[in-house]
C-alpha cells in the first residue's frame, strides 16, 4: 500500500493543517474515506484547499484550487461537506462556493 493511503500518513497530514478542534472528528473520518469509492482523494483535496487558506489565500481561490481538482459531482458534494467541517470558517466557505 503507498504511504500515503494509510491511516496513520493521513492522521499525522491533518494534525500538520486542521486546527486541535477538529482533529478527533479527522481521525474519524479518515479511515472511513480511505475505504471509500474514491480511496482516500478528497482527503489530500481538503488539505490542498484549507493549507492555502491558511496561508493567506482568498475563498475565490480556494474555488479556483476546487475546481483544477477536477471533481466529479459526487465528490464535490464530499469536498464542500469535508471544507464544512474541518475548515475554521467552513460555513463561510462553502456559502461562497454556491
Amino acid at each position: 500500500m503507498n504511504q500515503n493511503n494509510t491511516v496513520e500518513y493521513w492522521i499525522e497530514r491533518g494534525a500538520q493543517s486542521l486546527s486541535p478542534d477538529k482533529l478527533e472528528l479527522w481521525n474519524k473520518v479518515v479511515p472511513i474515506r480511505l475505504n471509500d469509492l474514491y480511496q482516500g482523494m478528497e482527503l489530500g483535496s481538503t488539505l490542498e484547499i484549507i493549507d492555502a487558506l491558511k496561508s493567506g489565500k482568498t475563498f475565490d481561490d480556494a474555488q479556483k484550487i476546487l475546481y483544477d481538482q477536477n471533481h466529479s459531482g459526487m465528490s464535490y458534494g464530499i469536498m464542500k461537506s469535508m471544507l464544512k467541517a474541518f475548515y475554521d470558517d467552513g460555513d463561510a466557505l462553502v456559502a461562497h462556493l454556491r
